[in-house]
């Protein structure tokens, strides 16, 4: 029975795999996000644009990310890995998320008149505060 039983989240941190999993989450998202400095407002270059865009997409293909299309994404085991098929679309093939700290509309909408491809419905650019 369940008599005597640990709950496995007890067990994780008696193990230290709290701590592990952890750090994995940390090292995973450091490979893939990338802060990029911005001034609500201030002109951003074509150029430049292009240039985080290519680096954001190097980061994500090395870390194998891949965003699915589908609701119920395949796993990663049955691609060798990959975490990318039919169902999924590579990240060099898709533009990047951008994420704005800016919480006050003045400044959200210096973001938007910035970025030529803004779309306010769409989910390439999004707000945090």
């Amino acid at each position: 029975g369940l008599q005597g039983a640990v709950p496995a989240a007890a067990l994780a941190r008696a193990s230290g795999a709290g701590d592990v999993r952890q750090a994995l989450l940390v090292a995973a998202a450091a490979a893939v996000v990338r802060g990029i400095e911005y001034k609500p407002g201030a002109p951003v270059g074509k150029k430049r644009l292009q240039e985080e865009d290519k680096k954001s997409r190097e980061a994500m293909e090395a870390a194998g990310v891949c965003f699915s299309v589908t609701a119920v994404p395949a796993s990663a085991s049955d691609k060798g890995g990959t975490g990318c098929d039919g169902d999924c679309i590579s990240a060099a093939r898709r533009p990047p998320l951008r994420l704005f700290p800016f919480g006050m509309e003045k400044a959200r909408r210096k973001v938007a008149a910035t970025f030529r491809d803004f779309d306010e419905d769409g989910d390439d650019h999004w707000f945090v505060g």
